[in-house]
């Protein structure tokens, strides 16, 4: 088993909208897929509360508008193309700040594509 790790902080990650950044992950085919996404708390909560998909929503901003306060992270695991991919996202203002990923595979060649793929949407310098 093959593994590699992505992190992209504010500084090399391009700035995105969270709702973009679905809507991107809604184009790859995953296998698979768990989606926990965690909110701020209210004010009479002490954690943040977590919502769990099994499947990506088509209409990202409607089911973004359906929590009572804003998104704070969100983590997605599943497979693309033979490779396993766990990826945790923090959010600010909507916006993506921060994100890690975690690529497992069996052949190389799946891994390296999958990595390709992630760093050319996400990353600010594509060099």
């Amino acid at each position: 088993m093959i593994e590699e790790n992505l992190v992209l902080t504010s500084t090399t990650i391009r700035q995105i909208s969270i709702y973009h950044f679905i809507n991107e992950m809604n184009k790859l085919n995953w296998n698979n897929i768990e989606i926990e996404t965690s909110i701020m708390p209210r004010k009479d909560l002490k954690s943040p509360i977590t919502k769990k998909l099994n499947y990506i929503p088509k209409k990202i901003r409607k089911f973004i508008d359906t929590f009572e306060t804003r998104v704070e992270s969100m983590s997605i695991s599943g497979t693309i193309d033979g490779c396993q991919i766990n990826l945790t996202v923090l959010i600010d203002k909507n916006q993506v700040k921060w994100i890690e990923i975690n690529f497992k595979a069996e052949k190389k060649a799946n891994l390296e594509s999958n990595l390709k793929k992630f760093n050319s949407f996400l990353r600010k310098d594509k060099s």
